[in-house]
């Protein structure tokens, strides 16, 4: 019984809520989202570049990089030059735990190739990816990718608890 009430909270109490409190500001969000755009390779709709924001993620060594999206578990970067293009290595599997690699709250507009297959990672135990970098368009850009009603209302959610554990301040 105590499952069900819990289901019932989740799926049905909380998204109610949302839409209830959030859904006039994530709309306004939306508005200014930058959403992504696709192009085509060679008119290959399983071949393409997308141009999208990427949040720039830093290891303890200093090394820069993008997060790449593709499709399974664990973590995949593109590295980034200091002149902000991608390197040539990448792209490949990092440890996701929060002592080597974290957000640095940078985001880019990047393109990145999404293949009719996977691209190989260059980890030496091998691996691949669904994305890799082709181009920074834009470094550091105040764009910001579009977030579901969810993650909006999740992210909303957390500032109230952070000021309220900060006794009313902004975190």
């Amino acid at each position: 019984m105590l499952l069900l009430c819990a289901l019932v909270y989740d799926w049905i109490i909380t998204p109610m809520r949302w839409r209830r409190e959030y859904l006039e500001d994530w709309k306004k969000h939306l508005a200014g989202a930058f959403h992504p755009t696709q192009m085509l390779i060679n008119g290959n709709r399983h071949h393409y570049y997308l141009r999208r924001v990427a949040d720039e993620w830093i290891s303890t060594s200093g090394k820069r990089a993008v997060r790449l999206h593709h499709g399974g578990s664990g973590m995949v970067v593109h590295e980034l030059r200091a002149d902000g293009s991608f390197s040539e290595r990448g792209p490949y599997f990092v440890k996701l735990r929060p002592l080597i690699w974290a957000p640095n709250g940078r985001r880019h507009i990047v393109d990145v190739e999404i293949g009719p297959g996977e691209f190989r990672t260059s980890n030496p135990s091998g691996g691949y990816s669904r994305e890799r970098g082709v181009r920074v368009i834009e470094q550091n850009t105040a764009s910001y990718a579009p977030l579901t009603l969810q993650e909006y209302a999740q992210s909303r959610d957390a500032e109230r608890r952070s000021r309220r554990a900060n006794g009313g301040q902004a975190a």
